[in-house]
């Protein structure tokens, strides 16, 4: 079965089978994965230039913002709604662009985005709470 991965267009298979929300919920986490992957790949050229960042100061941001998000789901995930979490919290990402984009030039700029990339973590969590609440109990393993 796992084969049949590997045919093109195949995968589309259990996609169709999904309920319109479902489907709405995967392009969703689609798109805004895709938004955050893009200002990754911005990130490490646009803070050096702007902020002065080194290739360490890069990765301790990295580091920072993806332990500090790990704690945040692990603390919030419980007490957040899992649908309200992500109607509300879906225009974190392009928030977290404006600012680095508009605010003033200094260091902090990036490492106060940290804490406005908190709720982002928290995001992927509920939808996958979504997702896999509207699956069949064989395919959430």
């Amino acid at each position: 079965r796992q084969g049949r991965a590997l045919i093109p267009c195949t995968i589309f298979d259990n996609f169709r089978k999904q309920t319109s929300y479902t489907k709405c919920l995967l392009a969703s986490t689609f798109w805004g994965g895709a938004s955050f992957k893009t200002t990754e790949i911005w990130f490490f050229n646009y803070a050096m230039t702007r902020y002065g960042f080194t290739r360490l100061t890069c990765g301790l941001w990295i580091l920072s913002t993806f332990v500090s998000g790990g704690l945040f789901v692990a603390i919030a995930t419980r007490r957040a709604p899992a649908k309200r979490t992500c109607m509300l919290l879906m225009w974190i990402c392009p928030l977290f662009a404006v600012w680095v984009t508009v605010g003033p030039s200094t260091p902090w700029t990036m490492w106060i985005g940290v804490a406005m990339l908190l709720p982002n973590h928290l995001i992927g969590s509920s939808m996958s709470a979504l997702y896999f609440g509207q699956q069949e109990a064989i395919r959430r393993g």
